[in-house]
């Protein structure tokens, strides 16, 4: 009896203090990020490219494009979607083009409209 009620009494007391340690990690505190020192993210952002594929049935535009400082993005290939509007029969490939666009969400980019260089 004397054990079962020791045994008791340190599980109780291990379990409390793992509920403890468990809100204090949960601390919105423990998450910032230096946001203070962060700038929030453009919604949208001009910047140029070549068209290195057209892809109609998708009504996207493969576009080598230049680095984007506002998003912290380098220069790279990716898959653009256009606007509603826009149509794929109005680029070509090896087309330099500038262009305003617009992130989605975190993998999916919006050209908004064609810019005159």
């Amino acid at each position: 009896m004397k054990r079962s009620l020791v045994t008791s009494f340190c599980m109780c007391f291990a379990l409390a203090g793992f509920q403890a340690f468990a809100q204090d990690t949960a601390s919105p505190a423990m998450h910032q990020h230096g946001s203070s020192k962060m700038k929030p993210m453009a919604a949208e952002v001009v910047t140029s490219g070549v068209v290195k594929g057209v892809l109609a049935e998708t009504s996207q535009l493969k576009i080598r494009h230049q680095p984007i400082p506002e998003w912290s993005m380098g220069a790279m290939q990716m898959k653009f979607s256009l606007s509603p509007g826009m149509s794929t029969e109005d680029f070509s490939n090896g087309q330099q083009i500038k262009f305003r666009l617009r992130q989605e969400n975190m993998m999916e980019f919006t050209i908004l409209e064609v810019l005159e260089e």
